[in-house]
Order: C-alpha cells, then structure tokens, then sequence
C-alpha cells in the first residue's frame, strides 16, 4: 500500500509531466495559458490575461497582510516541442533526449499549482495572493518587461526558478544589454584583384582584439554569433557579429559599452538590443523572514549571488521586494536537463508556508 507521500510524488510527477507535453516554447504560450485557467481557476478564481500574455490569478486574503507574489514562467526553450518525459530507475525525470525536459520552469508552475490545491484542501489561513505566470521569460525576459505598473498589486514575491538545490536564494541578477555590430568592408574578386578589397572578416578581428569576449572583473564580454562573406572567391564585404556584455553592476555595464564603442567606432555601426536591469535585493529583513521559512522547514538555506537575469530582475524594478527560490533542476537549457519529483513537493511545501506566513513590516 502507497504512503501518502508516494501518493503525492506521483501525482506531482503526472502533473508535471502533462504540463511538460504541453508545447510553449517562447512566444507559443497560448496552450500552456488555456491549462493553467483550467487547473487554476477553480483554486484562485478567473485568470487575467495583460498584452504581453502573461497570466495572473488573486486571491484574497482570509486574514489581513501585504499582497505576496507567488510567479513562475510558461514558456521552455527550443527544442521545447514533442516533449515526451520518463522517470528513470534512479528517480530523475528526463525527456527522451531529442528534447529539453521543460523544467525550466513547469517545476516552478508544478509547485505553485500543489501549495494552491493545499491551500484549498486545509482551509489554511493566509493573507492577498498575487500568483503570476510570465510569458517569454526565456526570449529575454520579454514577458515581465512589459508589466504595466500598477498591474500588481504585491509588496513582497518570491520567483520560483532557480538552478541549484533547494534552499537556495538568490538575492541578485545580473543585468544584460545585447548588441549587434555590423562591419562593412569593400567587395572585390579574391583572386583577380584582392588588393582592390577590404576585407570585413579582418576587420571584424581588430575589434575583438580590441574589445575581446571574456571576464571584465565584475562583468562578461560574449560574442554569441558571427555571420558574414558571400562565397570563396570574393573578398567579404560585410560581417555581423552579436554579443552581450552582463554585470550585477549597472555602471560597469554602461562602462564597458563606452568601451565597445569606442573600440568598434570606425570599425563597425553598432546597435543595442533587448536587455534588462540588474537588481539587488537589499532588504535584510524580507531575505531573513524568507530563510525562516526554510528553517522551519527543517532545511538548511544560503543566499547566494545569481549570475543571469529572471524575472525577478523586472519585479525588483516595480517595487516589489523580491528573491529568485532554486528549484533544483540539473543542466536546464539542454537535452540532459533532469529533475526530481521530491524537489517539486519540497518547494511546493516551501510555497505553502511562505504563503501561510504572516508578513509583517
């Protein structure tokens, strides 16, 4: 006979795993929104959809306190479609290997989806209750960064979507601004005139001896992409190069895009694109209140700096004070990504008590 937490693994396996099959690989969300209103609705009441198609549920409070925000995001990276997950002899859930697993981030939505129903089924007291599913968080964060101000209400939130095991915070993310250079040369006949040529491709390699990819002390240089040059026998005359420059540091970030362009100046036209601010969570009380709940649990938490960008990035610059929770996914972002169905009841248990703690400030 099952205990009844065999009983609960299961289920949090199965449901994790029809939410994986579900394809909602950035920008395709639509199916993963449908379901969520499906699971979600008769626990949290009517969904509300804003432009950018991120999804958020309320739930009032049955005693007084601040509004608390509970998010996860919808959409997986490529390849996210044709999902087909299996849970191994050695208790990790993986997909077949021709495709991520998706949990980043339905471990997150699994948790939040189990701590509700327990909310429901104990009749637990607690206080308002934003929950928020984003919406292209893996093309950049695109989601979160079109929240309307004022389209939540919350004070405090806790982003459940972090690597590494649980019990771990991240009380930071880094800040990103992406670019694309694009350098231009002149065309000539490889072998009849080279001389008559500029050659793009040597060009294009001064500026990254001069700007190289790499650690800066308190930031990253990449070069993510490089694409130019139309055939053997012509000398390329134009060559395109993407690339980002990361930092926990906003003036560092706008100190090595001086940088860059001071180097690339002549050289190439450069041209910024999507980014995102780096947030720090400062607030010793709200990060100590949220170890408490750990420690009540009988975890052991650390707080942690978080070397990329997630949602919270975007929260942090609403006012809410918030923290990114691990969910203790391995090798997300490719086809080894893996998970355990007891690190989704642990954080669903840890959603559970952070969302019956009282909060007060």
């Amino acid at each position: 006979m099952e205990t009844p937490d065999q009983v609960k693994l299961k289920e949090i396996t199965d449901c994790f795993c029809s939410l994986v099959r579900i394809d909602s690989p950035s920008g395709s969300e639509e199916a993963m929104r449908i379901r969520l209103c499906e699971l979600l609705e008769p626990l949290a009441g009517k969904g509300e959809t804003d432009e950018a198609g991120n999804l958020k549920f309320k739930l009032p409070g049955t005693r007084s306190g601040p509004i608390c925000l509970f998010s996860s995001h919808m959409d997986t990276v490529e390849p996210g479609r044709g999902i087909t997950p299996r849970l191994d002899s050695d208790g990790q859930i993986r997909s077949d290997g021709s495709t991520v697993l998706g949990a980043d981030d339905k471990d997150g939505i699994t948790a939040l989806i189990f701590a509700l129903r327990r909310l429901q089924e104990e009749k637990a007291p607690h206080g308002p209750l934003e929950i928020l599913f984003t919406a292209g968080e893996e093309n950049s964060l695109s989601g979160s960064a079109r929240l309307v101000p004022g389209w939540l209400k919350a004070q405090f939130g806790w982003v459940f979507d972090g690597p590494g095991m649980p019990g771990t915070v991240y009380r930071n993310g880094v800040g990103k601004i992406g670019f694309t250079i694009t350098v231009t040369g002149k065309a000539a006949h490889a072998g009849l005139a080279p001389e008559k040529g500029i050659n793009a491709m040597m060009l294009a390699a001064e500026g990254l001896r001069g700007f190289p990819p790499g650690r800066r002390e308190n930031a990253t240089v990449n070069y993510g992409s490089i694409s130019g040059g139309q055939a053997d026998n012509i000398v390329p005359e134009k060559v395109v190069l993407t690339g980002e420059i990361r930092s926990r540091c906003t003036s560092r970030i706008e100190e090595l895009r001086s940088e860059l362009e001071q180097v690339w100046k002549g050289t190439g036209s450069i041209c910024y694109g999507k980014g995102y601010p780096a947030y720090e969570q400062t607030d010793e009380h709200f990060l100590r209140q949220t170890q408490a709940v750990f420690t009540a649990a009988g975890m052991p938490s650390e707080i942690k700096d978080f070397s990329a960008g997630c949602d919270a990035n975007h929260l942090a610059h609403l006012g809410i004070k918030v923290c990114l929770l691990a969910m203790g996914r391995s090798d997300n972002h490719t086809r080894a990504e893996s998970t355990r169905p007891e690190y989704m009841l642990t954080m669903s248990d840890i959603a559970f008590r952070l969302m019956t703690s009282e909060w007060k400030y």
